[in-house]
């Protein structure tokens, strides 16, 4: 045997392995062996096809999988450099590609921030400064180095940290700034209030005249700024949020931004005035013919005074957060007194209204929408739609914004009723409201402690009673909630059904009807339903004969 190991070179461990063996283990042994070093020399294969085969790929694809691997976002984790650990081959590719390297974002390591400068060569870079970011003299140094390549450069810093370290030095390729310090929201209460504390919070943006000849994008969270500053011009974009009320520009010196940005695109003010009483010429207006989006978020009062000096597109979106005090909810007198500020009777100081295509209002952290939606060419107006969140607020709250709606935006009716969360709702109510509400299209109940039987009542006793069905132009009814007692809700649907189709009114497309409560329908009923409907969906239903 030894004679044997010697011939096929056998190793010394396995040598020993086989010794004492048998003829027949001896072979098994020796099949098991073989196998196991068929599948090492296949594996060895495979990774030698894989190596040529990355090795292989060219540098283009090459970087578009690291773009992959960095992620959809502007500024990338640092994670994705492990990709350059991999090969040489593909550690000599990322480093050569210096667009790879122009997103940085600054956190605590400044090595990284310098090596990232150095790979990204000459290329425009974009960088954003986080709140983490320490060594303040090594990374202002670094940034001047590299001015005239930076393109955008986001700073976020915390109360007490200073911005004006790396604003001090011209930029002559930037394009956007973002300035955020984030002491904390600013608040409806908190811009009324004298308390000078939070003038600390404050940073003053000063930038020397033309330092950034090229800048379109400015965003500004609790910074302070010259408001005739050049910085302000030929803007595309403005974001202005949180300014101290007493630092915030009045009506004259927010038209003269304006002025000096007939290319807007966006424009968002977020608590930040303007100042009141209005200091401008009555007359004085201002077009903005390309901005696209227009948000505010502010005290009712201040919209129709804003709005009513602005000359926008129709094809402008409009959005409206208004600020009502808690204690006008409980009211709801004074709710409609709020409500009406923002909606003025005077409809010539909104006009607005009535020509723009997308228009959304929220009413303390989505209390109540009211959104207008994408229309055809064809179509002469928009659809307003109103979506209610009445958890927080009582019904009658809800019934004023619906009745300020209908008057005003009577050329673009509201064409969707969407109400959600808790609610108790009196007959009278619900007439009242879609009494108000007449070209509704789709009306949207969702609710765990409401029976969703009295949408259908009240439609039925509207059209009993007036003659002719109300809310004719019904094309979806989708409700979900408790089944009551009172209302047979398979017979009172299709009772319901009928008289409007009797009465000449069209079918509906949609009768959707959900309940954790058993929904009991005769297969008859289900049957007379669904020839009057598009598409029936009975969740909760056990059909009985």
């Amino acid at each position: 045997m030894m004679s044997i190991y010697q011939r096929v070179a056998l190793p010394q461990e396995d040598q020993v392995s086989l010794t004492g063996l048998s003829a027949q283990a001896t072979l098994e042994w020796t099949d098991s062996k073989i196998q196991a070093l068929e599948q090492y020399l296949q594996g060895l294969k495979l990774f030698r096809d894989i190596i040529r085969t990355v090795t292989r790929l060219p540098s283009e694809l090459l970087v578009e999988i690291f773009r992959h691997v960095q992620g959809e976002g502007q500024f990338p984790r640092t994670s994705w450099i492990k990709v350059t650990h991999v090969c040489s081959h593909w550690r000599a590719v990322a480093l050569t590609t210096p667009t790879l390297w122009s997103n940085i974002d600054i956190g605590k390591n400044c090595s990284l921030f310098r090596a990232y400068l150095e790979r990204s060569g000459d290329v425009k870079v974009n960088i954003s400064l986080s709140h983490k970011a320490r060594h303040e003299a090594t990374v202002s140094s670094l940034l001047s180095q590299h001015a005239r390549r930076i393109s955008r450069l986001q700073v976020t810093r915390q109360a007490g940290e200073r911005l004006l370290p790396f604003l001090h030095f011209p930029m002559p390729n930037l394009e956007s700034l973002a300035l955020n310090m984030i002491s904390g929201e600013c608040t409806l209460e908190s811009q009324d209030g004298d308390d000078e504390s939070d003038e600390e919070h404050l940073d003053i943006f000063a930038p020397v005249s033309d330092s950034f000849p090229q800048l379109r994008f400015v965003s500004l969270q609790r910074v302070l700024i010259p408001w005739t500053s050049r910085a302000l011009t030929s803007l595309t974009h403005l974001e202005l949020s949180n300014i101290r009320r007493g630092q915030v520009p009045s009506m004259g010196i927010l038209l003269d931004i304006l002025e000096r940005c007939p290319d807007l695109e966006f424009l968002s003010l977020t608590h930040c005035g303007p100042v009141f009483p209005d200091d401008a010429a009555p007359s004085r207006t201002v077009s903005l013919p390309k901005l696209q989006h227009l948000h505010m978020t502010t005290i009712p009062t201040e919209v129709p005074c804003v709005l009513a000096r602005l000359v926008l597109p129709t094809s402008v979106s409009l959005e409206l957060k208004l600020d009502l005090p808690r204690d006008g909810l409980e009211d709801e007198d004074e709710s409609g007194i709020f409500i009406s500020a923002a909606f003025p009777h005077d409809k010539s100081r909104l006009g607005v209204f009535s020509t723009l295509r997308d228009v959304s209002l929220y009413f303390n952290n989505d209390i109540i929408e009211i959104r207008a939606d994408p229309v055809d060419a064809d179509s002469p107006h928009p659809r307003f739609r109103m979506f209610s969140y009445s958890k927080e607020c009582r019904f009658k709250f809800i019934l004023c914004v619906g009745h300020e709606a209908a008057r005003l935006f009577t050329s673009s009716p509201v064409a969707t009723l969407s109400i959600h969360d808790e609610f108790s709702l009196l007959d009278s109510e619900w007439e009242s409201l879609l009494d108000c509400m007449p070209s509704v299209e789709e009306l949207h109940v969702f609710t765990d402690s409401e029976p969703v039987g009295k949408v259908f009542m009240t439609l039925k006793r509207l059209s009993d009673t007036s003659g002719t069905p109300i809310c004719p132009h019904l094309r979806e009814i989708d409700v979900e909630g408790m089944v009551d007692d009172e209302f047979e809700m398979g017979r009172g649907v299709l009772r319901l059904l009928r008289t409007r189709h009797e009465r000449g009114v069209r079918d509906l497309e949609l009768l959707s009807i959900a309940s954790k409560d058993e929904i009991a329908l005769s297969m008859r009923t289900r049957q007379g339903l669904e020839s009057l409907v598009g598409l029936l969906i009975i969740d909760g239903h056990q059909p009985t004969e």
